[in-house]
């Protein structure tokens, strides 16, 4: 490491002493603190105590069984051998598709590869299988990377298996990567918009076998598209529609790397296991992780390619009953 990141730690060390040593942070209220506050998020930075009232936790005080214990998932049914039938199915019929899937790009960044840190290898089959499988009329992508690159292929590939088949595929992604820019032909539109200013009628526009495919901040917070996604969106869709949410590990708990590496502090699966408990009117189609976790050698013999990656694919499918 260079001389810079150095004395950047010392500095940033000192002045994390300093607020200790000043006592603005003993406690959680502290009329001085307000003003630290503002004037650290005009920085780009929030500065807050260690406190049970923080949405981020005390990490060095979590208990292993965070990590070990596998939820009861109570007034859940997560389906498993629906979702094996349904995953034996797809292998079936799109595997000698998604087989030709490349790991790296080959002609260019705007084709989709298995080797991106996005959306790889179990979730990418599944998704380009579902599509392939139940032909939706509308897809609504909330968060836009690779898979809009998969999910235009899946498109094309539908109207080369039929002319008259079409698909309204509309994009939300308030900052599209390069990549997309324009975006592929089978994008009918793309809204370059926080999803909380999309009105709730481009929602319920949805019918049957129309795909919702939700992969956003994964962080519900006031005012955040967790907690549109989860309070308007999905009570309001029509019987039938397919949902996709990525980064879910039920019946487990977020990945201990995520927290104590990439301290990423994720709650949506939270939300996600609470909206669903004892929920009737959704039903688990495919929970991938738990399926890849309890049927490995199936898992791996339909989709191939996972015998190639460490971690675990983690869409998770439900559909409005």
């Amino acid at each position: 490491m260079d001389l810079r990141w150095h004395i950047n730690t010392a500095l940033a060390q000192i002045a994390i002493k300093f607020l200790k040593w000043s006592k603005w942070y003993d406690g959680y209220w502290n009329h001085w603190r307000g003003d630290i506050f503002n004037y650290a998020q005009k920085q780009g930075l929030h500065i807050l105590p260690v406190h049970y009232y923080s949405p981020i936790p005390n990490t060095a005080e979590l208990p292993t069984s965070v990590w070990n214990n596998q939820s009861e998932l109570k007034g859940i049914n997560l389906n498993i051998e629906s979702g094996l039938e349904l995953l034996t199915k797809l292998s079936t019929c799109y595997q000698q598709e998604y087989l030709k899937f490349p790991s790296e790009p080959i002609n260019s960044d705007r084709e989709y590869y298995l080797n991106n840190s996005a959306y790889g290898r179990g979730d990418a089959e599944i998704l380009y299988s579902m599509i392939r499988h139940i032909k939706p009329k509308r897809i609504i992508e909330i968060g836009s990377g690779r898979t809009t690159l998969l999910i235009s292929q899946a498109i094309n590939q539908n109207k080369l298996e039929n002319t008259s088949y079409s698909c309204d595929f509309l994009a939300i992604e308030p900052y599209p990567p390069e990549y997309l820019v324009p975006p592929p032909a089978e994008v009918t539109k793309m809204l370059p918009v926080q999803l909380q200013l999309v009105p709730i009628d481009q929602f319920t526009c949805l019918e049957e076998n129309d795909i919702l495919f939700i992969d956003s901040t994964h962080v519900a917070s006031i005012g955040s598209d967790v907690v549109y996604e989860y309070l308007e969106i999905l009570p309001r869709l029509a019987s039938g529609v397919m949902v996709h949410i990525d980064d879910i590990f039920l019946p487990m708990n977020y990945p201990k790397k995520w927290i104590d590496e990439a301290r990423f502090f994720w709650n949506e699966q939270y939300l996600l296991q609470a909206f669903l408990s004892f929920n009737q009117a959704f039903q688990v189609i495919m929970p991938t992780y738990a399926l890849s976790k309890q049927y490995t050698e199936v898992f791996e013999a339909c989709i191939p390619s996972c015998k190639e990656q460490k971690s675990s694919p983690s869409s998770f499918w439900i559909k409005k009953t």
